[in-house]
C-alpha cells in the first residue's frame, strides 16, 4: 500500500509541475506580447521597446529553455533581432514584416503551451 501512496504523489507532483511550468510560460509570453510595439508606433520608439523586450527574453532564457526546444527560443530571439534591426535601420515596410513574424512566433508559443486534452491522456 505504500508504494501505491507514493507513486501517485510522485505522479501527482509531476502534473503539478508541468501544470506550474505551463502557466509560467503562458504569464511570460503574454507578458512578451504585451511588450511588443504596436504597428502605429514610430519607429525609434519601436527599436527601444524590442530592445528591452530582447533583453527581457534573455533573462527568462533559462523558462523559455525549460519549456521549448532550445531551437524555438533561438528562433524567437532571431526575430526579435531582426526586428529590432528593421526599426533601428528605419524601413517602415522592412519592420511591419519583422514584427508581424515576431508576433506570430509569439501567438504560436503561447498556443504550445495552452493546455489540451490531449496532453491530459
Amino acid at each position: 500500500m505504500k508504494a501505491f501512496i507514493a507513486s501517485v504523489t510522485v505522479i501527482a507532483l509531476l502534473v503539478l509541475g508541468v501544470i506550474l511550468g505551463s502557466s509560467a510560460g503562458i504569464r511570460a509570453v503574454e507578458g512578451y506580447l504585451a511588450e511588443l510595439p504596436d504597428e502605429s508606433s514610430t519607429l525609434p520608439s519601436a527599436a527601444l521597446r524590442l530592445e528591452a523586450l530582447g533583453e527581457q527574453v534573455l533573462d527568462d532564457l533559462l523558462l523559455l529553455n525549460s519549456l521549448f526546444p532550445h531551437d524555438r527560443a533561438d528562433e524567437l530571439n532571431a526575430a526579435i533581432a531582426r526586428a529590432t534591426a528593421a526599426a533601428e535601420g528605419g524601413d517602415g515596410v522592412e519592420y511591419a514584416i519583422q514584427r508581424a513574424e515576431l508576433e506570430s512566433i509569439l501567438r504560436e508559443l503561447r498556443r504550445d503551451l495552452m493546455p489540451h486534452l490531449a496532453d491530459i491522456v
